[in-house]
């Protein structure tokens, strides 16, 4: 599966599922893709400057805003 996830279209898609879910911990969702930490930071990045409506909840957690 981590190889899989090195795809970073791939990756983020299932971490927007992820998120859809409730709040991911970078340090986790980096152990399950199998890229660092500052690789998913970058994703989060990505994703939130897409428009999706990412806050951060503490350091290195993230989920959707309500609403």
């Amino acid at each position: 599966m981590q190889k899989e996830m090195r795809n970073k279209l791939t990756r983020v898609l299932y971490e927007l599922n992820e998120l859809d879910k409730g709040q991911i911990r970078v340090k986790d969702m980096a152990q399950e893709t199998g890229v660092t930490v500052r690789t998913i930071e970058r994703d989060i990045n990505d994703i939130d400057e897409a428009g999706f409506p990412i806050c951060n909840l503490a350091p290195g957690v993230y989920a959707f805003m309500e609403g």
